[in-house]
């Protein structure tokens, strides 16, 4: 019998009671000014709260935000969750689910189900290879997939065939060459065919939860 699949009304959350505009960064030559925001709220489960570690509330809305606490949660479970993300439909009284230090998005991609994926045979691409050297003279190459009708930049080279493997975006498997895998028709992201049958097909998100509960850390250390 295939286990229960875990959902989002099985991880621990925050219940917002607050959004409040936290202070601004000021602007730079890469970016604009931004706020960092502030969300105040109830945690269901404190043992989550660990300080001094990114992580990440799912939202609603594909929503993703980034952060970390700025302290322990209080005697009644309050805490404070800052973020750099526009929090966007957030508001008091919504949930957002704990995700831990994994990036929530991929928990988004599993959640948008079979219509989102499609099957393919994996086969080997061109790829573009730019040589450096670091400060310390070492030599380095960076390689990366050609994009269609792309003309690389002068300095770079074309190694046919160059990209030849692909890795799954749950365990981080290989895809090699005429393995099956499954893409998402909107993300350039991949899954094994294990992955699919075993996240997508059932909407289980339960690679969330073993990051849910640590024992060995508390928010009292």
């Amino acid at each position: 019998m295939n286990p229960t699949p875990v959902t989002r009304k099985d991880l621990p959350y925050l219940e917002v009671e607050a959004v409040e505009v936290g202070p601004l960064i000021p602007a730079t030559e890469e970016r604009p000014e931004c706020a960092i925001w502030r969300i105040r709220g109830h945690i269901s489960d404190p043992r989550v709260v660990v300080l001094g570690t990114w992580i990440t509330l799912l939202g609603h809305e594909r929503n993703c935000l980034y952060g970390n606490w700025l302290g322990a949660p209080s005697d009644d479970g309050q805490v404070v969750f800052e973020t750099g993300n526009d929090p966007g439909s957030t508001v008091v009284g919504s949930r957002l689910t704990y995700a831990g230090q994994l990036d929530g998005r991929a928990a988004i991609l599993i959640e948008d189900g079979p219509a989102a994926w499609g099957e393919r045979i994996f086969a080997p691409r061109d790829a573009v290879v730019t040589r450096f050297i670091d400060s310390d003279g070492q030599g380095w190459r960076n390689l990366r997939e050609l994009r269609d009708e792309e003309t690389p930049e002068l300095g770079t080279e074309i190694v046919k065939d160059g990209w030849d493997h692909e890795h799954c975006l749950l365990c981080n498997g290989h895809i090699d060459p005429e393995d099956r895998f499954f893409r998402h028709r909107q993300e350039n992201e991949y899954l094994c065919v294990e992955c699919y049958c075993k996240h997508v097909l059932s909407g289980d998100i339960g690679f969330l939860a073993v990051q849910n509960v640590n024992s060995d850390h508390s928010s009292e250390e």
